[in-house]
């Protein structure tokens, strides 16, 4: 922690307006929690039953903090975006790559040199990173498997993981990007439900050898485990136990700051660990 720079700064006004400006699914959320923020550098998990929980968590903090938000790759292609993009700033995003997993779909898949890039906004730049918490859901729940990407880059450069979930006040799906008609049409009928952005506590997380989450990564990679030892492998396995562990109270979190037909499976978690 000792290199990450200390100091507290905002992100620039081209980023907190461009931000700001690209609101008009929902009306401005109330923010609950804000004080948990951290006063360094930190990796925000959000929650992702949106196409603009992120950007609206990352308005939040950009008033407060230099940010970074991390992005599927393709995202840059899209022909939509390049107006965010060249307002916001294009060295504000931090591409992760896709990967095709069934019917001609991609998912996010975790690179190494992906999070290394954001591990260098971390320390060299001072930048809060802010990622998804899990895969983006049409369902209007939180997605059944937890994402890995936050725990792993908290790890890998030993910053609080701070769990941030937008609870937007609708029984359906807001804001996706499946759906532009619709976004507009509602833009234009003042349909813009009320929402809130709640802060969780900040978690301090054990540190792993940055080997050892290199290991833990390979296993995603059928190229790079097939070259991998039976040692490597046992000592892969365990640390993604690990790392599993962490994530899946990073959706536990997120689904105590959800209304409860948000929460999924993890809404039934919370309730045993009550009991």
């Amino acid at each position: 922690m000792e290199d990450i720079p200390t100091e507290i700064q905002k992100s620039p006004f081209r980023v907190r307006k461009g931000l700001e400006i690209s609101r008009f699914d929902i009306k401005k959320p109330t923010v609950e929690g804000l004080e948990k923020l951290p006063p360094t550098p930190c990796v925000i998990a959000t929650t992702h039953l949106s196409d603009i929980d992120i950007f609206e968590i990352a308005t939040i903090v950009a008033n407060r903090r230099k940010v970074g938000v991390a992005s599927e790759a393709t995202n840059f292609t899209v022909p939509l975006f390049q107006p965010y993009l060249a307002v916001v700033g294009k060295e504000n995003f931090f591409p992760m790559v896709n990967a095709p997993y069934q019917d001609g779909k991609t998912a996010l898949s975790l690179r190494f040199d992906d999070l290394k890039k954001m591990k260098e906004g971390i320390k060299n730049d001072g930048r809060t990173m802010i990622v998804a918490g899990h895969n983006p859901t049409r369902s209007w729940k939180l997605a059944e498997s937890p994402g890995m990407t936050g725990v792993i880059l908290a790890h890998m450069a030993d910053v609080p993981l701070v769990p941030v979930a937008l609870d937007i006040d609708s029984k359906t799906a807001i804001g996706q990007s499946t759906d532009i008609p619709t976004r507009i049409k509602n833009f234009i009928m003042f349909k813009r439900p009320n929402s809130k952005v709640i802060f969780g506590e900040p978690m301090n997380l054990a540190k792993i050898p940055e080997d050892k989450l290199q290991l833990a990564i390979n296993l995603y990679s059928p190229d790079a485990r097939r070259v991998m030892t039976p040692e490597q492998i046992a000592i892969a396995t365990e640390t993604l136990k690990i790392l599993q562990e962490e994530a899946s109270q990073i959706m536990e979190a997120l689904a105590s700051k959800l209304s409860p037909e948000k929460r999924g499976k993890w809404g039934k978690n919370l309730k045993e660990k009550q009991k």
